[in-house]
Formats: C-alpha cells, structure tokens, sequence
C-alpha cells in the first residue's frame, strides 16, 4: 500500500457527483482518496491533455491516471466494504462505458445541478 493517495477529479456542478463524493469520503476508512473538482486550479495543473475532455469522474493513481468506468473500479477497489464491486471489471469495457456514458450524459437532467458536496477541507485539493 502506498501513501500518496489517489485523486479523484468531479464535476464541481453536478449534483450527482457531488453526491457520490460525499458517499465516497464516508466509506474512505482508510484516507486512501482526496478530491478535487475537474473546475478546479489542481485539475488544470495536473489533468492530462488526454483527459481534458473528462466531464465527470477521472482518478490518479500513484501510478496512472483512469476515467470512466475503470475510474469507478479503481475507487470501489479501496473502499473496505465495497472492494467486492471491482469485480464489475469482468464486464466487458464497452458495456461499462455505454453504461457510464449514459448516466454521465444524462445526470444533470435527472440529478440536476448545484448540490455541493460537504466533506473535510483538508481533502479538497483546490
């Protein structure tokens, strides 16, 4: 296990990711992720060119930097009691991603906007 912990990139906006944040830092037992908003000074220092296009979950690892469904897995797989859902990786990519994309397109629609997510600030990178 190492000790830098993964970055998880939002959309600062969304109601839904902001949701999902403050469920994620709830079940961070181990402080093993810090957040930050892809609207965020830390994302546009640090988000890949490749990725600048992400609109609602990117992760870096200490190794990597994943978005979409594998950003979900990769989560799932340091949260104690949720470890057991990255065995949604035996899905094939291209199911995960047309489901991801789905509920990303539509998550204003459905979830809305402006709901801030209300987590410790010392895991918000600004």
């Amino acid at each position: 296990m190492t000790d830098q912990p993964m970055v998880v990139l939002f959309d600062g906006p969304c109601t839904l990711c902001n949701k999902a944040v403050q469920w994620i830092h709830r079940h961070d037992t181990e402080n093993r992720l810090v957040f930050a908003s892809l609207q965020s000074n830390w994302a546009t220092h640090h988000l890949p060119e490749r990725l600048s296009h992400a609109n609602a979950v990117v992760i870096q690892t200490p190794t990597q930097w994943l978005s979409g469904s594998d950003a979900i897995i990769e989560i799932c797989k340091v949260l104690p009691n949720f470890k057991w859902l990255a065995r949604l990786k035996v899905i094939p990519k291209p199911i995960r991603e047309f489901m991801y994309r789905s509920i990303a397109r539509s998550r204003y629609a459905i979830f809305g906007k402006g709901y801030c997510a209300i987590i410790s600030s010392s895991k918000i990178l600004n």
